[in-house]
């Protein structure tokens, strides 16, 4: 869906997933949500079940395995799990390869796992993390020698990477211009240091799913005890610590490297412990193997794997009760997918012919997304960094409230989203917000659970009463209702001062930094934002000067897709053009035929001078890879 940066780079973005968008173009949103979200979780049961019954393991320790698989990722949306959840039948069908590399069959599947792997995810969770776990099964768990094996291993390794070359090139030449560099590279070997410890220490004693680590590691220290494959253990024990000490020599390596290569600072090393966690789940089914193997000597209690499963299947139902909390409080995927106060709003500004924007408050803008509406903020991992500077002057108000929250106001580098806290019946967001800048951003709607008040705002729609107004029973009763019917408690307000996508204005401001625009714009009345551009001293062509006189021309949108936009304008003289999308190097613009100079405009947006009798002009994404 469009996004503020004007167009949809997903590859520049970090998010490149071809089965997830196969999946959204050709089913319905909500239908799409939910196979995505269950599909790792089905593929992450089957792989973990077929690689621990490689290891000679027994049914019941297999499936063992599978359970507390589960009940580690069964609670979290595909986007995270895509990349672990997939990963161990990737591995499976690699070990199947490699046990005849004649069959057909056995290429066509490992392909298919491969396409599955590297088409879905997030791209920072698919490279490197799942890869070197690969390695470390493959070295240290089920050893593969020979050149052969190899050469198939990394073949399939070179594969995954090249479903994301796009990417990889995007992001080398975008980080530089993304804020999240900025936020990532300050930490220093220490803070990184501590980071990766702290989520190490998450996933061994300390995080959520402490408990199945605890069993899994209870009981495979209860196999390295008396169990008689010790080759097995001993592997599996090199493997674990090999495996512990990777995100130390990557978070060192990231450090040393990502000056030079800032795209890096993109890559979470944390993310490497979803991966990590398929080595725990296998290390406990090789003790309760070793558990299902005493009891059959009669040597243990035949209730002791019983009294496991039964600790694991109560442990379980939490995700059950998590999940109908989650579908009362928060919705079902239909209930966020098919809105029919959204798909009003969708139609109403589809049937209007002119972009505008919509801000999302108390909602992550994402949902607005799915119905191909634009919005404010969003996530984003390569948001410009212009535009990032324009959101935090925006919304000064908010940021400087002892209530604000830096994770609910996506103020990190990546996202951006208007979460204040709060049970108010009545915001005022005007207090919060900019209202100049936000109706300069082309900002024509607001969309909210609660009464919004500001200037310039009008109610078009919304229920009898505000989302806090509602009883603890009532509020149960409207989600229940909204999750078959879809989401309808949503007040929709229109912006009467809202600034067109594309306009001219007759006047020139340069100021010596960006720092200075950013404080012109903030200050400047509704009338000054309308007539006047503000950008830095060397940015725009030489010809151009404070003195230059500027006319006013009517801009016509004649096309308006994701990487190209074309418009109609009659220039009777020099025209400054103004675009409300976020400033990117990899936009370029032609006037007639000709390419013109981009420079940025009220320090985030697009700026063009045309020249006398200018008719058409034409904006196109060219991104630094060869194939979009």
């Amino acid at each position: 869906m469009p996004h503020v940066a004007g167009g949809v780079d997903t590859a520049a973005q970090g998010f490149y997933p071809v089965i997830t968008r196969i999946a959204f173009f050709s089913l319905p949103n909500w239908l799409a949500g939910y196979l995505l979200s269950l599909g790792p979780i089905v593929a992450g049961v089957l792989g973990v079940y077929l690689l621990c019954r490689r290891l000679g393991l027994v049914f019941a320790a297999a499936a063992f395995a599978a359970f507390v698989w589960v009940i580690d990722f069964g609670d979290t949306m595909f986007l995270k799990t895509a990349v672990p959840g997939y990963l161990p039948l990737f591995i499976a069908s690699l070990t199947y390869l490699l046990d005849d590399r004649k069959s057909i069959k056995r290429w066509l599947a490992a392909l298919g796992m491969l396409v599955v792997l590297g088409g879905t995810g997030y791209f920072s969770r698919i490279l490197p993390f799942p890869l070197i776990i690969m390695g470390v099964w493959f070295l240290l768990i089920e050893p593969r020698r020979g050149i052969s094996n190899w050469l198939i291993i990394g073949l399939m390794t070179l594969l995954v990477i090249a479903m994301r070359t796009p990417e990889i090139i995007a992001m080398a030449n975008n980080a530089p211009l993304a804020p999240i560099s900025d936020f990532r590279q300050s930490d220093g070997l220490i803070e990184i240091m501590g980071k990766t410890a702290r989520g190490l220490g998450e996933v061994f004693v300390g995080g959520p799913k402490n408990y199945t680590t605890a069993i899994c590691f209870a009981l495979f220290g209860y196999s390295l005890l008396d169990c008689k494959n010790r080759q097995r253990n001993r592997f599996m024990i090199v493997a674990i610590v090999t495996a512990t000490v990777l995100p130390f020599l990557m978070a060192a390596g990231k450090i040393a490297i990502q000056e030079f290569l800032p795209f890096l600072s993109g890559f979470n090393i944390n993310n490497y412990f979803n991966s990590f966690r398929m080595l725990i789940v296998v290390s406990g089914a090789i003790g309760f193997a070793a558990l299902i193997e005493n009891v059959q000597k009669g040597t243990i209690s035949r209730w002791a794997p019983r009294a496991i499963g039964g600790v694991l299947l109560i442990f379980s139902l939490t995700l059950k009760a998590n999940a109908a909390y989650e579908w009362i409080t928060q919705g079902s995927l239909k209930n966020n997918y098919e809105s029919p106060v959204l798909n009003t709003l969708a139609g109403k500004i589809k049937t209007n012919g002119r972009p505008v924007r919509a801000l999302a408050h108390q909602m992550y803008g994402p949902v607005l997304h799915a119905y191909g509406i634009e919005t404010l903020g969003g996530a984003n991992p390569l948001l410009m960094r212009r535009y990032h500077n324009f959101w935090q002057k925006m919304s000064e108000g908010w940021r400087s409230r002892a209530s604000f929250d830096l994770r609910r106001g996506g103020d990190r580098g990546a996202q951006i989203s208007y979460l204040p806290a709060g049970d108010n019946i009545e915001w005022p967001i005007g207090d919060d917000l900019n209202m100049k800048m936000l109706s300069l951003a082309n900002v024509g709607y607001v969309v909210s659970r609660d009464h919004i008040l500001a200037p310039g705002l009008k109610q078009l729609s919304g229920p009898d009463r505000p989302w806090h107004a509602l009883s603890r029973n009532e509020k149960i009763k409207v989600n229940l209702h909204d999750n078959f019917s879809g989401r309808n408690h949503v007040f929709v307000y229109k912006n009467a001062n809202v600034f067109p996508r594309f306009y001219t204005v007759t006047a020139l401001r340069t100021f010596d930094n960006g720092e200075k625009v950013l404080d012109a714009v903030a200050a400047a009345s509704l009338g000054e934002l309308a007539s006047t551009l503000f950008t830095e001293k060397g940015l725009i062509p030489k010809r151009i000067n404070p003195n230059t006189p500027l006319y006013k021309s009517g801009v016509q949108v004649d096309r308006y897709d994701n990487n190209e936009i074309v418009l109609t304008i009659k220039s009777k003289g020099t025209t400054a053009l103004i675009a409300t999308n976020a400033y990117s190097p990899f936009w370029k613009a032609t006037v007639d035929g000709v390419p013109t100079i981009m420079f940025p405009a009220d320090h985030a947006f697009w700026g063009v001078f045309l020249p006398a009798g200018a008719k058409k002009v034409v904006f196109r994404y060219q991104p630094p890879y060869p194939a979009f």
